[in-house]
């Protein structure tokens, strides 16, 4: 067994440098220093090194409150002629003991821990190696061979058991090697509350939960401490917390730890929710629920400045998983983690809505859905000031999924370079989810098939303002957005620019009784490399298009701008639809299959080579616009007249400095005011709009 776990020690002392073994202040005054040393052959008082105890327990047996215990180095087992399952140590209230020593020093200062190994050993048959004590202190100590495989609670804690203990100190210790049956293989703590710093807990196996420490009832705190290659059955290969047990983590790395259930590193289960700061999850595992963290049943934890880098799950969360729970994360980072089927990164399942912000996702992958977050079952994150970057699935939602009535609210937030094998680059909206974005970029994001960046299905509505949408590509249709299925968004204040599909629809598809609001909102250089260009709108699909702005949109073949079929009936008001061009014809508004969209206050100019074409049962309602095709467009205050642009497609006017006025000036059907145009301008010089309405596109007051 020496020989086991010297080399533990040797590994660990390796690879984890930023654990440090410090040494602590000796003994106080007026208390007694007690000497183990297993050996010495003195005359066995205990006072002095020659006559040491070589026996752990005797020493702890004379000791008295306020007392200290020194260790040498060595291995300590039960006493002669105890039973198999008794404890190598009793610690007793008040007590400090500290390993560590050569067997010469009189100060915890001069030992050096990782040349002196003091090693309790259970010796796979004490059902706990150590039972802590209230106000004591374990320091310095190597607690392996622990074997909890007894009636409750002697199924827990088999390196150490601390029921309804208080004020422990377990300092510069390592756990190796020990097994329970069911909670703690290394520590278990009911009701109790104690202090860990600079450990290791390595190799320790739990049958249910905890497979390194479990708490019940308990908030240790824990810091610069290490959690590596444990595991449990249930929950929590390297801490399980259960019933209102909240540890503050901090400083700490959990590696390579193992359950089958809920948290390959840490479970939280019961209203447990404990602080993690400034911590590292690397290559933890779980077949079901948060590879490295599971939050079950009210735990909410709070998790700041962490790191999760590879970690897997079979299902659910690659990093983290959450049922009926809702963390607080900040300042992470949640790198190249993995879910065989779903979330790549975080799982939220079942009524889990945390809040994250100032975090990164990057190159997060499921092979499934959901490349780094899956929202399901009433599960509406908060997520603000964060990046997606690079994240991947297999199937569909390259960096977001949201289904089942989902409505996470994003703000501030950048989804760049994510990618979906089928569909949906960025996130899919199913099932009544409706998601809030504001302030937020998309770009670069790429769909296999269909919606480089949004995909709306089955009555989902997500409201989306001041973001933008550039360089996102479909392999099939839909360049930016798909609504599907009496999907009909709120999109304010947005631009679409340079997105590309190879097949159908640059910018967006509105499919299926889909029917967006879309005001204020700008699709510039869109492109298609077949046919029908920037949107279109099919089968029953008629959205309300509101000072919005399309130009310089291309499809291969007709449409260049927008595609109307199948009985949509868009409404289309104070809009620019300008130099947009389809390779074959129609680079404007490509109406067939009895349509009927309603067009006013709009400037349809310079698009190749109808702005308006109507076939198939089709009528294009038009008045007080300005369309650019042979004669006057049949309608009520219709004009064909150039509407001279400048500096974009602002209006001329004389009282702006340029030399001439536009003749859709004060040419539309209603007062500005009336139609909700008054704070916006179509002036070179920021004059507002008043009186009778400008055609066409409103610029905001910069």
């Amino acid at each position: 067994m020496k020989i086991k776990v010297r080399r533990i020690l040797v590994l660990l002392s390796a690879v984890f440098l930023t654990v440090c073994f410090v040494g602590c202040k000796g003994s106080t005054g007026g208390s007694v220093t007690w000497f183990v040393d297993e050996d010495a052959t003195g005359a066995g008082t205990g006072l002095t090194w020659a006559d040491a105890f070589t026996v752990i327990q005797d020493a702890m047996d004379a000791a008295k409150d306020e007392d200290v215990i020194f260790v040498a180095d060595g291995i300590y087992i039960k006493p002669a002629g105890a039973a198999s399952e008794e404890s190598v140590l009793i610690m007793k209230e008040g007590v400090d003991v500290y390993g560590g020593f050569a067997g010469t020093e009189y100060s915890t200062s001069e030992r050096l821990l990782t040349t002196n190994e003091s090693i309790l050993d259970g010796e796979d048959e004490s059902l706990h190696v150590v039972i802590g004590a209230d106000n004591a202190r374990l320091d310095g100590f190597i607690i392996t061979g622990g074997n909890a495989d007894g009636a409750t609670p002697d199924d827990m804690g088999g390196g150490m058991l601390n029921d309804q203990v208080n004020d422990l100190n377990v300092e510069n210790c390592l756990f190796g090697y020990n097994y329970a049956y069911y909670g703690g293989g290394a520590i278990v703590n009911g009701s109790s509350s104690l202090t860990i710093s600079n450990s290791v807990f390595s190799n320790n196996m739990a049958g249910y939960g905890g497979g390194g420490i479990a708490n019940s009832y308990s908030s240790p705190t824990i810091s610069n401490t290490v959690f590596y290659y444990n595991y449990a059955y249930f929950a929590g290969g390297g801490m399980g917390n259960t019933s209102h047990s909240s540890p503050v983590i901090s400083n700490s790395h959990f590696y390579w730890n193992n359950a089958n259930y809920g948290g390959g590193a840490i479970g939280n289960l019961d209203h447990s929710s404990p602080v993690i700061s400034d911590s590292t999850f690397y290559y933890n595992q779980v077949n079901y629920g948060g590879g490295a963290i599971g939050n079950i049943q009210y735990s909410d934890p709070e998790i700041s400045n962490g790191t999760f880098f590879m970690n897997y799950a079979g299902f659910g969360g690659g990093a983290i998983g959450n049922s009926y729970s809702s963390p607080t994360i900040s300042y992470t980072t949640f790198d190249a983690n993995y879910s065989n089927y779903y979330a790549g990164a975080i799982a939220n399942m079942q009524y889990s809505s945390p809040t994250i912000s100032n975090t990164t996702f990057e190159y997060n992958y499921a092979r499934l859905d959901a490349g780094a977050v899956g929202n399901l079952g009433y599960s509406s994150p908060v997520i603000s000031d964060s990046d997606f970057y690079g994240n991947y699935t297999g199937r569909h939602s390259g960096a977001m999924a949201n289904d089942n009535h989902s409505y996470p609210t994003i703000s501030d937030t950048v989804f760049a370079y994510n990618n979906a094998g089928d569909h949906a680059g960025v996130m899919e909206n199913l099932n009544y989810s409706s998601p809030t974005i504001t302030d937020s970029s998309f770009y670069g994001n790429y769909a296999g098939t269909l919606a480089g960046a949004i995909r709306n299905s089955n009555h989902s509505g997500p409201m989306i303002s001041d973001s933008f949408f550039a360089y996102n590509n479909a392999g099939v249709r839909s360049g930016v957005m798909e609504n599907l299925s009496y999907s009909s968004p709120t999109i304010t204040n947005c631009i679409f620019y340079d997105n590309y599909a190879i097949d159908r629809f640059g910018a967006m598809l509105n499919n299926s009784h889909s029917s967006p609001t879309i005001s204020n909102t700008i699709f510039a250089q869109n492109s298609v490399g077949d046919r029908f260009g920037t949107m279109g709108n099919l089968n029953y699909s008629s959205p309300t298009i509101t000072n919005c702005l399309f130009y310089d949109n291309y499809a291969y073949w007709r449409g260049g701008a927008m595609v109307n079929t199948n009985h949509s009936d868009p409404i289309i008001s104070n809009t620019t639809i300008a130099y947009n061009d389809a390779g074959d014809r129609f680079g404007g508004i490509l109406n067939t299959n009895y349509s009927y969209p309603t067009i006013s206050d709009s400037i349809l100019w310079g698009n190749y080579d109808l702005n308006i074409r109507s076939s198939g049962g089709s009528v294009a309602d038009v008045s007080h616009s300005n369309v650019g095709d042979v004669g006057i467009y049949p309608g009520t205050g219709n004009i064909n007249n150039d509407p001279f642009f400048v500096n974009g497609f602002y209006l001329s006017e004389d009282d702006a400095g340029q030399a001439v006025d536009s003749p859709c000036i004060d040419a539309g059907s209603d007062t500005a005011d009336n139609l909700g145009l008054s704070g916006r301008t179509t002036r070179t010089d920021g004059v507002l709009d008043t009186g009778t309405v400008d055609m066409g596109y409103h610029y905001p007051i910069p």
